[in-house]
């Protein structure tokens, strides 16, 4: 399915078409009630937003409202399967739209789900040791997105001694993205905060 967005990219003339199509088949696979094919349907949407980068724009509200409408806490297994696919789609989203920079109208979209992505990032946070380092790394991704586009704005919903501990514990993973991820987003984290203010949360970030 990538592969047919990929060849469409410079086409805009059947670009809306093929997005309503495949729109419509992954809403299918993500409601499907076995549950089984929902992750890589899921997962689905990131790899479509890579493939179109910015001009993925038009259907980005779409793709989180999708998302938003089956974070759903079930099963505990297939409940972390479904939030570790929802968070790989969001960083595959966020990155499609960065491109070579965020603008203002896109930072506007993801603004109105940041509550909303947190909030899976606290389910992550408060189930660290369950979930595998895929969620961990994709959590920590979001984190440092979040923090060089809405800079201190984004402060006081990330400071968070949960959060700061599940990226501790990441950055000393075995995983090297995981580990990479874990740092960059403790690092970005610490700019946030003006230099007189850096000593309250110095052992969370060492």
């Amino acid at each position: 399915m990538c592969s047919k967005w990929s060849k469409c990219v410079e086409n805009s003339m059947h670009l809306g078409w093929l997005f309503c199509d495949s729109h419509s088949w992954l809403l299918q696979q993500v409601n499907d009630p076995s549950g089984l094919v929902k992750p890589k349907a899921i997962q689905t949407l990131g790899d479509i937003a890579i493939s179109l980068g910015t001009q993925y724009y038009n259907y980005a509200v779409m793709s989180f409202e999708c998302l938003r409408s089956i974070a759903v806490p079930q099963d505990h297994d297939v409940w972390l399967d479904i939030l570790d696919a929802i968070l790989d789609a969001c960083v595959g989203i966020i990155n499609g739209l960065k491109g070579d920079g965020f603008t203002e109208t896109t930072k506007s979209v993801i603004r109105a789900y940041v509550h909303f992505i947190i909030g899976l990032i606290a389910h992550v946070a408060n189930d660290a040791s369950s979930v595998p380092d895929g969620t961990i790394s994709s959590s920590a991704a979001i984190i440092g997105e979040f923090c060089q586009m809405f800079k201190s704005d984004i402060a006081t919903l990330v400071e968070r001694d949960d959060f700061y501990a599940f990226l501790n514990k990441g950055k000393r993973s075995t995983n090297a993205k995981t580990k990479g991820f874990c740092n960059w987003a403790l690092k970005e984290m610490k700019k946030l905060k003006p230099a007189s203010s850096l000593g309250r949360n110095a052992a969370a970030t060492r």
